[in-house]
């Protein structure tokens, strides 16, 4: 346990008394002696605290950096994802508009939008234009000190507030395509990989001459284009979209408005997204060789879905029975809460699981809402005010099981009494009412009947029962 500032204040008062001129001081508050002291015991109770958390970062991890490191090892990319969406164009002209592949688009906020499919919009009609919101920005390398796996850095354009959501990269006119852990890649192929560290910098590396991969020789010129977003949308459907620039009189006269979401887009992942990535075993990487978590291998693909959960033939069947049309098939139930198309997610999923393993039949299963009860019941003391302490257990609650929090993005959740104790009690940022030693909480979770998977299981504010009272201490004696 780590110690506090007052554990070593209170050993250095009694070291002081060894030393009579010293003590002398001390009990006179000289500010000389005592700001030196003072700031020896606080950077003590800072360092104990580390020592205090670093003993349990093997089994949890609590840092910052070391949630990055562990992302950084596990290959997790700080990449953004580019919102997709649907724009209707009408077209007043007497002449057919066409509008071409990559034909670029502005929103209300500038930000520009490629559009990823050809479209021609009839004279007087209209028609759907699929757009993407990118940019793309070249930059070129001369490889110097060639060595295996030789290392460019990736940096971020510092001009804008937009992330990095794709990379091309070519070497001599040929297009190197992306290999994850080099996988099958033979000396002489072309591949590169992507690293990123602690601090989310990130590195294209190349082979290994004569071993795999192409490890470029000096003085060879690496031309990458980098793709980058702004992440999440920020327009609303029926947002009205023009051209960047105009070609002639025709596109002058077509108007456009986002009448879809496909995807919404997603900024680079948070940390907390993170942490509790950081509970996922390492071998459960992209390949999924172990076949075992197929929902970290999804979630870490597509990262906006607020609840998944995915499992097979034997947890179907111990809740429906048995049926063979459940052989080698995977269930797969998911919700989000940001716009995204339901379709368009389902194909992404299945895109997923199939280039981890092609072998599974996958069916999709609707999510159903299911809020779950809970009653706290909690004695403080009468100089804390019950609906101010109310207030803040509901908000503790709702923070650890409420709708969209970590513990609720996964199926066949089950309340744990205990978790809720901790943070309603914990002396770090628990409720100070629950703190005192006349205080009291009891958490009481109903029996249910068991889960089904397909279940988005979590606490609302009308399932969660809070009843505070003031307890009366010291009966007896003079008191209200």
């Amino acid at each position: 346990m780590a110690l506090t500032r007052d554990d070593f204040w209170t050993a250095v008062q009694a070291a002081a008394q060894d030393y009579p001129t010293a003590a002398l001081y001390f009990q006179a508050n000289d500010p000389r002696l005592l700001m030196q002291l003072s700031s020896i015991a606080t950077m003590l109770a800072m360092v104990s605290s580390q020592i205090d958390v670093e003993s349990t970062e093997a089994f949890s991890k609590t840092r910052d950096t070391t949630v990055l490191a562990d992302a950084a090892l596990k290959g997790i990319l700080p990449f953004a994802v580019p919102p997709r969406a649907v724009l209707t164009g009408k077209n007043p002209d007497v002449v057919a508009l066409n509008v071409v592949t990559g034909r670029r688009f502005l929103d209300s906020y500038g930000r520009v939008y490629v559009a990823e499919s050809a479209a021609i919009i009839p004279a007087g009609g209209t028609a759907p234009v699929t757009v993407k919101q990118v940019t793309e920005r070249p930059l070129t390398h001369t490889v110097s000190g060639s060595a295996p796996f030789y290392p460019v850095q990736i940096t971020p354009n510092t001009d804008t507030e937009q992330q990095i959501s794709g990379l091309r990269v070519s070497v001599g006119g040929v297009l190197f395509p992306y290999t994850p852990e080099f996988a099958n890649l033979l000396a002489g192929d072309p591949g590169y990989i992507i690293e990123t560290d602690e601090l989310r910098q990130l590195w294209v590396k190349f082979g290994w001459a004569n071993t795999f991969g192409v490890q470029p020789a000096n003085g060879t010129v690496i031309d990458f284009v980098v793709e980058e977003t702004y992440g999440k949308l920020a327009v609303d459907v029926n947002s009205v979209f023009t051209f960047e620039s105009t070609v002639d009189s025709h596109d002058r006269q077509a108007t456009f408005a986002m009448t879809a979401v496909v995807n919404p887009g997603m900024d680079p992942i948070d940390i907390e997204t993170l942490r509790e990535w950081a509970s996922v075993p390492p071998q459960y990487d992209s390949s999924a060789v172990f076949l075992g978590n197929f929902d970290a291998l999804i979630r870490r693909n597509l990262n906006n879905l607020d609840f998944l959960s995915v499992w097979n033939e034997q947890i179907e069947e111990s809740v429906r029975g048995g049926s063979v049309n459940n052989i080698n098939r995977m269930f797969v139930a998911f919700a989000t809460s940001d716009g995204s198309d339901p379709t368009w997610m389902q194909t992404q999923i299945k895109k997923v699981i199939a280039a981890a393993d092609d072998s599974y039949w996958v069916k999709f299963v609707d999510e159903v809402d299911t809020p779950l009860p809970m009653t706290i019941d909690a004695q403080v003391s009468v100089v804390h005010d019950t609906a101010d302490v109310e207030a803040q257990i509901r908000s503790k609650v709702l923070a650890l099981y409420g709708k969209g929090s970590a513990a609720t993005k996964r199926g066949m959740l089950t309340l744990s009494s205990k978790k809720v104790n901790t943070a309603l009690t914990n002396t770090t940022d628990g409720i100070v009412a629950l703190q005192d030693d006349g205080s009291d909480v009891q958490i009481l979770v109903p029996a249910q009947a068991a889960p089904k998977p397909e279940q988005y299981r979590y606490v609302t504010n009308d399932s969660l029962t809070v009843n505070v009272t003031q307890a009366t201490y010291n009966d007896g004696l003079w008191s209200h």
